[in-house]
């Protein structure tokens, strides 16, 4: 693959450079090569409990001459998914406020978690917990289709969501055509799915993939050709559904931020 095309299909999240400033990480990124980006907005950068001053990174962004892609909305501290229904307007006000921000910044994608939590529940509080998860993803994609926006679901890890694990519990729960997917290809290795059938299952409505790569154990969102996943494989179940979105590598820079992103130019060979 060369360089203009492996720019051209794959962006970074913001969250590479979660310990240091948006408007850092968005210099470097672009610095890089990198075209297209997501904004992470849990606990840094766009969330809208850190107040961001959208006017400030819209004009970065086209200096940068940098596209969002998508955001990826909230989730820490947010308890998605507990049968509490008190917390559903929280979650809307949150979430609702980074769709917003989203819309105003150019995006056209929102990543959702719609549950979260590491605390198990009973039977009868884990079909509450479903249900109004169901109710706030509803909602949601209210806010979203007045801004413009699709949702996004992503594929979680077992060990912390009540559901959503697999595309096709999220394609069971969610028949909206307008509601689409996020496959996150380590949380589908951690949880012994099959990426490619994860894939293929999203089918037409996978809007977004997050690229990473781990030892099948633990989540680690290593570089994409380090782990267990035969990336290559990767792109060639991507070119046989014709999926025309952004490989986004959703990596985690925490150490050597600077030498991981020096190092993904070799991708494109590795390709």
């Amino acid at each position: 693959m060369n360089r203009d095309m492996f720019f051209g299909r794959y962006g970074l999240s913001t969250w590479f450079y979660v310990d240091r400033s948006l408007e850092e990480a968005l210099v470097r990124i672009a610095e890089a090569g990198f075209r297209q980006v997501e904004l992470w907005a849990d606990q840094a950068h766009l969330d809208p409990r850190k107040s961001p001053d959208i006017g400030a990174i819209k004009g970065l962004l086209r200096d940068l001459d940098l596209r969002v892609y998508s955001v990826h909305l909230p989730f820490s501290g947010m308890e998605l998914g507990s049968p509490d229904g008190a917390l559903k307007d929280t979650w809307l006000r949150l979430a609702g406020a980074a769709l917003e921000y989203c819309a105003q910044l150019g995006g056209q994608i929102a990543v959702v978690h719609v549950s979260g939590g590491r605390c198990l529940l009973d039977e009868e509080r884990r079909k509450e917990s479903v249900r109004l998860s169901i109710a706030f993803v509803q909602e949601l994609s209210l806010i979203a289709g007045r801004l413009g926006v699709r949702l996004a679901l992503e594929n979680l890890l077992q060990e912390w969501s009540q559901f959503g694990r697999t595309v096709g519990e999220l394609a069971q729960s969610f028949p909206d055509q307008e509601v689409g997917f996020c496959i996150d290809t380590g949380h589908a290795l951690v949880n012994s799915a099959d990426v490619a059938a994860e894939l293929h299952g999203a089918g037409k409505r996978l809007l977004e993939v997050h690229a990473n790569n781990n030892d099948g154990v633990r989540d680690l969102h290593q570089l994409p050709w380090r782990g267990v996943l035969d990336w290559r494989r990767v792109e060639e179940y991507l070119v046989e559904l014709e999926y025309e979105g952004c490989r986004m590598l959703e990596v985690c820079g925490t150490g050597h931020p600077d030498v991981k992103l020096d190092q993904m130019r070799y991708l494109c060979e590795y390709i």
